[in-house]
């Protein structure tokens, strides 16, 4: 079990850095080149409070995992594949700001990253019978109404996707306390 929290914990690691190198560093003080970092960093801003929600869902999954099954292995594999995807899409999404495309693939991964959290959350679920998870199960339901909600009205106005998906985590952690 330990390993694969490492593991995990590793290469969201390596996924924080890898977004944060794909971040266009001003080439002078001109407004133009201002504008495009600013733009540049405030997409990593989002890529990272997205990331982070995730860890800390997984992790807080992790801690009601008592058995390692092959499909939790498999699952968690299949997560952090659809997560490390998230990189990828953030970096198309700052090389062509305003294009709706490459702003639907990143909701779209962020989608599916979600879909298979659930499915890791009704795996340990059926192995731990943690009647919390019900409950945990229904949030992750409101999470993917919610990107499915985003993705479509990111179709129609482009950039919206950022800031819909970033105003929801920031607002909840203004007003709740995190226990950990």
């Amino acid at each position: 079990m330990d390993r694969l929290k490492a593991l995990s914990d590793g290469i969201i690691s390596i996924v924080l850095t890898i977004m944060l190198l794909n971040v266009e560093l001003p080439t002078s003080y001109l407004v133009h080149d201002l504008k495009i970092f600013l733009i540049s960093f405030f997409i990593y801003l989002t890529s990272f409070t997205v990331i982070m929600v995730f860890w800390k869902e997984h992790y807080f999954l992790f801690k009601e995992m008592k058995v390692l099954t092959n499909d939790l292995i498999w699952y968690n594999g299949l997560f952090l594949f659809f997560l490390s995807c998230i990189p990828i899409f953030t970096k198309w999404v700052i090389k062509v700001p305003f294009d709706k495309y490459p702003e639907l693939l990143y909701g779209t991964s962020i989608l599916i990253s979600t879909i298979i959290l659930k499915l890791l959350v009704i795996k340990v679920y059926k192995i731990s019978k943690n009647q919390e998870l019900i409950f945990y199960e229904k949030k992750i339901n409101f999470l993917i109404i919610r990107y499915c909600f985003i993705i479509i009205i990111g179709f129609f106005i482009p950039f919206s996707v950022f800031l819909l998906i970033l105003i929801f985590p920031v607002l909840v952690y203004l007003f709740k306390k995190v226990k950990l």
